[in-house]
């Protein structure tokens, strides 16, 4: 169904509050226009709340402005991290839903709305929407497929065949879902570490496939800079997935490692400087990592042909093109 259909029909439904947290540190550029996104909102029952985790620029300055604003509340603390400041906003918010927005990102004047009709109508623990990725400062509200899609069984495989991301942003949770110690303090790419066991504890999954959330790509992020720390992170989280107990059986869990391990693999790759027998070694131990998982055998077809066969498999996101394949 369409979601603006869906808007209609939920004029005289409940309006529960949206808790929306957004972390910042030195986005002085970018934090107003986030924040003035979320004040523009067609949907009125939201708190947002914006950490302000030890900026070294004016973020602050910016930030304070909004100081008087009954829907804004700001807490100060020192820098400790992406995954700290999230922390900071869940044990602060009231909402009975959750929303995560980065604070150099911004979003459509529906995106409040599309989330939590969604969750209304449909019931759903998880509303996820569609997003652009931009490397300017503009863009257009371009919503060129306003359905809405529902899954009520075996949701996490929604995330698990890659059919949605990983992102903690462009998704509204159930607060309960959502623990205080959810993203792991102190890790980058903690969306990988955390997102996966709210799925796997999902009932019903609703997906709004307009694009709603604009994911600002920017100089200077993990995303664009690759530090050995980096790939030891990501190892981290490949060991805990691989360990974990899923609730359910689902049919693309092992299919999901592996592409994280794909991921894990093209950082080691775009490590600056780092001596290929280091690179050797931690590629064994990823290896060894993922060895008891049913799909594998694509890691051991790929070792004879060298290297660049592994880095152009991720650039090409050969295990994305293998779902589909399936899929069809």
């Amino acid at each position: 169904m369409n979601i603006k259909t869906l808007f209609a029909e939920s004029e005289s439904a409940d309006k529960p509050l949206i808790s929306c947290i957004v972390p910042a540190y030195n986005v002085t550029d970018y934090v107003e226009r986030c924040i003035d996104s979320l004040l523009s909102q067609t949907y009125d029952n939201y708190e947002i709340i914006v950490v302000n985790d030890g900026s070294t620029d004016d973020t602050g300055e910016k930030i304070k402005q909004y100081s008087g604003n009954p829907k804004i509340r700001i807490i100060y603390q020192e820098n400790q991290g992406l995954s700290a400041a999230r922390t900071t906003g869940i044990k602060n918010a009231t909402g009975s839903h959750l929303t995560f927005v980065d604070s150099d990102d911004w979003v459509d004047p529906d995106y409040f709305r599309a989330m939590v009709t969604a969750a209304v109508i449909y019931d759903a623990d998880i509303v996820s929407v569609g997003n652009r990725i931009c490397s300017d400062i503009t863009a257009n509200d371009i919503h060129d497929d306003d359905n809405v899609t529902f899954t009520d069984n075996l949701c996490a495989d929604m995330l698990f065949s890659l059919a949605d991301s990983n992102y903690a942003w462009a998704k509204l949770f159930k607060a309960e879902l959502i623990s205080e110690d959810f993203f792991p303090v102190g890790r980058t790419y903690e969306d990988v570490g955390s997102v996966y066991r709210a799925y796997d504890k999902c009932r019903r999954h609703a997906k709004v496939h307009g694009s709603y959330y604009f994911y600002f790509m920017r100089e200077g992020s993990i995303t664009s800079n690759r530090k050995i720390s980096h790939v030891e992170d990501r190892y981290h989280f490949l060991e805990e997935m691989v360990k974990y107990q899923l609730r359910q059986e689902y049919k693309y869990w092992d299919f999901y490692v592996l592409t994280k391990t794909f991921a894990t693999i093209a950082d080691l790759f775009k490590v600056e400087g780092l001596p290929s027998d280091e690179r050797k070694k931690f590629l064994k131990k990823i290896y060894k990592c993922v060895k008891s998982l049913k799909t594998p055998l694509a890691l051991k077809y790929m070792k004879p042909f060298g290297n660049w066969l592994r880095v152009v498999s991720v650039k090409l996101h050969f295990s994305h093109i293998l779902v589909k394949l399936k899929n069809r």
